[in-house]
């Protein structure tokens, strides 16, 4: 339970961090916290990680493990998957790229 969220935490942040620093203008985030397009695609970056390893666990599970689907623990690993994302978004807002003015003054 653990791990999902700290792994969507992690996912979000590798969104942001590796995302923002290519050329690529489809998936190029802007880090302007105006913009709701940078909430979006965390959120779905992070949801399609999340799905392609349900996918990865389903088949371990069932074809090699032996064991039967678990909806609850899927949709409980979905859920903080996405919860650990938009803990990165807050994060990221009101930590690394505050809105307010900065208060921090040299001397």
């Amino acid at each position: 339970m653990v791990l999902h969220f700290l792994g969507g935490f992690w996912q979000g942040l590798l969104f942001i961090w590796f995302f923002s620093i290519k050329d690529l203008p489809l998936l190029k985030p802007s880090l302007d916290p105006n913009d709701p397009k940078l909430i979006y695609k965390t959120i779905f970056f992070v949801l399609l990680i999340g799905l392609l390893w349900e996918l990865f666990e389903f088949y371990t599970n069932n074809y090699i493990v032996g064991y039967p689907f678990d909806r609850i623990d899927t949709i409980s690993d979905l859920f903080l998957d996405l919860l650990g994302g938009v803990l990165v978004i807050i994060y990221f807002f009101k930590i690394i790229m505050p809105i307010g003015p900065n208060e921090v003054q040299s001397r």
